[in-house]
C-alpha cells in the first residue's frame, strides 16, 4: 500500500509539474482543461486514501473546485457567444426597422389611393398581378427551352 501511495504521489506530482510548466504557453481554455485533469487525478488519489481525514477533505475541495471551474467554463462560453448574438440582434433590429418603414410607406400609398377615391378592386388587381407573373415565368421557361 505504501508503494502505491508513493507511486500516486509521484504521479500526481509529475502531472502537477507538467501542468505548471505548460500553463505559461497555453490559452485560458487549455489551462482550465489541464487544471480539471490535475484535479481529477488528485481527487482520485484522495478517494484511495480512505483511512486518513485530510485526503477526504482535499478530495471534497477538488470536487468543489471542479464544479466551479465547469461553471466558469460555461460563463466563458457565453461571453464568447455574446458578441455574435449582439450582432445578430442588431441585424434583426435593422431588418425590423426596414420592414416597418416599408409597411408605413405601403400604408401611405393605400391612404393616397383611398383619398383620391380611385376605384381599384384589390382582389382583381392581385389576381391580374399573379397572372402577369405566371405569364412572365412561362415566357422565360419557353426561352430557356429554345436555347
Amino acid at each position: 500500500m505504501n508503494q502505491e501511495h508513493g507511486n500516486h504521489q509521484v504521479h500526481a506530482s509529475e502531472q502537477q509539474n507538467a501542468a505548471q510548466q505548460t500553463l505559461v504557453n497555453h490559452t485560458t481554455k487549455e489551462k482550465m482543461a489541464q487544471l480539471l485533469e490535475t484535479l481529477e487525478v488528485l481527487e482520485g488519489f484522495c478517494k484511495e486514501q480512505k483511512e486518513k481525514e485530510w485526503p477526504r477533505r482535499l478530495g471534497a475541495l477538488c470536487s468543489v473546485t471542479k464544479a466551479l471551474l465547469q461553471r466558469e467554463k460555461g460563463v466563458a462560453k457565453l461571453k464568447e457567444e455574446n458578441p455574435r448574438l449582439e450582432h445578430d440582434n442588431q441585424r434583426l433590429a435593422d431588418d425590423n426597422q426596414r420592414l416597418q418603414n416599408e409597411n408605413q410607406r405601403l400604408w401611405k400609398l393605400v391612404e393616397v389611393i383611398r383619398n383620391d377615391e380611385i376605384d381599384i378592386n384589390f382582389p382583381t388587381l392581385f389576381e391580374e398581378f399573379a397572372y402577369g407573373e405566371a405569364l412572365h415565368e412561362l415566357e422565360e421557361l419557353e426561352e430557356a427551352q429554345l436555347k
